[in-house]
């Protein structure tokens, strides 16, 4: 009972991140894991946190750009929800995934979750014929970024615990994200998808045998599959009349990014201040009359340079970059697991960041996702490390 109990925020959190208008929900569970690891850390001993100097410095500048921002209050707010609270979600589930049925609970959690959103959005899709951007199930961008983070972490429940039901569950589930996918029609999530697929089968190849012919041809038909999904994918919207539905070619933000790129270089070292939304702050004017939702740059980090200039950019890079690496080691582990769990990690590092190339969404639940899973996969994965080899699953 007592592991139940400690385990309960940190399920909650995962289960009812993506599903809107549970921000409360949200930062009660938060608080109880985040007092529940420290409660928890000398008895639990975790290894050193990972990933600490790229942090303090992304931390740092963004403290420091409260001295040059055009809105002090809301980039210190900002601070507070993207820097503070994912920290917090990274800390905390860094401390508390050590033990492996902790792990298996929190993932079993998450996949919950998943269910339950791609039953309920498919279910409103068919009904409205339409996915339902305000609905209770969120938008298709969210969903896009959920499905590029959560992809990763259900291989993990799948292939890293040596149990056949959780295998066939997993893929009965990743199955259900592709068909949600499909009907989201976002259109990155194919690209992505290639990309995670292909970082995996790169990976793998030893393990399944491929010569450099058979590497190069799984890749053309793994190109060719995800090509002939995106254009369907266009057609369908261009169909339903979406404002979206332009060609890749003639897409608004093609013309757009230049200009945010001009105007990150007239302040290159300073930026407007911390947030995605200091561009409609700072920067009204480069908003299209025509398209007022590009009132951010729709790229992580170009809104980046827009806000803390170029250090900004370099200090984001150096976040993800320093993710990969501590995956990088995992992988190159003689533990099977170990090297399943630094290859998924890389995989969710990599989908996330590609994703948030054409439309910026890691802020908020999607963020706090991303931070959860990340504290959760490193620590699981640098306690195993320290403890040595397990049996291969």
């Amino acid at each position: 009972m007592k592991r139940i109990l400690l385990l309960s925020p940190f399920a909650l959190l995962l289960f009812i991140l993506p599903f809107p208008g549970t921000v409360a929900l949200r930062l009660t569970c938060l608080a109880l894991a985040f007092l529940i690891a420290l409660i928890s850390w000398h008895r639990l001993a975790p290894p050193a946190l990972p990933c600490k100097a790229a942090l303090g410095l992304w931390a740092a500048l963004a403290l420091l750009s409260l001295a040059f921002a055009v809105d002090p209050a809301y980039s210190l707010g900002e601070i507070k929800n993207e820097i503070g609270y994912t920290m917090i979600a990274f800390i905390a589930f860094f401390v508390m995934s050590g033990d492996e049925r902790r792990a298996k609970g929190m993932l079993l959690a998450l996949a919950a979750g998943a269910f339950v959103l791609c039953a309920g959005a498919l279910a409103s899709r068919f009904a409205l014929g339409l996915w339902d951007q305000a609905g209770r199930y969120g938008g298709t961008g969210a969903f896009a970024n959920y499905l590029a983070a959560v992809v990763p972490a259900v291989a993990v429940l799948g292939f890293y615990f040596d149990d056949g039901r959780l295998r066939h569950l997993s893929l009965a589930l990743l199955g259900l994200l592709l068909v949600t996918g499909f009907f989201c029609l976002e259109r990155i999530i194919w690209p992505v998808l290639f990309l995670q697929a292909s970082v995996v089968l790169l990976f793998y190849r030893k393990q399944l045998g491929l010569s450099v012919i058979r590497i190069a041809g799984s890749l053309i038909v793994l190109a060719l599959i995800a090509s002939a999904v995106l254009a369907f994918t266009q057609a369908t919207r261009f169909k339903e009349g979406s404002p979206l539905s332009a060609k890749m070619s003639n897409d608004v933000r093609l013309a757009f990014w230049p200009k945010v790129a001009g105007r990150i270089m007239e302040h290159p070292l300073t930026g407007a201040g911390f947030g995605r939304g200091v561009m409609n702050k700072a920067y009204p004017d480069l908003i299209p009359r025509e398209y007022p939702l590009l009132w951010h740059a729709h790229n992580v980090v170009l809104n980046y340079g827009l806000a803390l200039g170029i250090p900004g950019m370099l200090a984001l890079l150096m976040v993800f970059g320093a993710l990969l690496r501590e995956y990088a080691r995992l992988w190159q582990s003689d533990d099977q697991g170990l090297r399943l769990i630094g290859a998924c990690g890389m995989v969710l590092v990599l989908g996330v960041f590609s994703c948030n190339m054409v439309n910026d969404m890691f802020v908020r639940d999607v963020a706090l996702l991303f931070w959860a899973l990340n504290g959760m996969l490193l620590g699981l994965g640098r306690r195993q490390l320290a403890a040595g080899p397990r049996e291969a699953a």
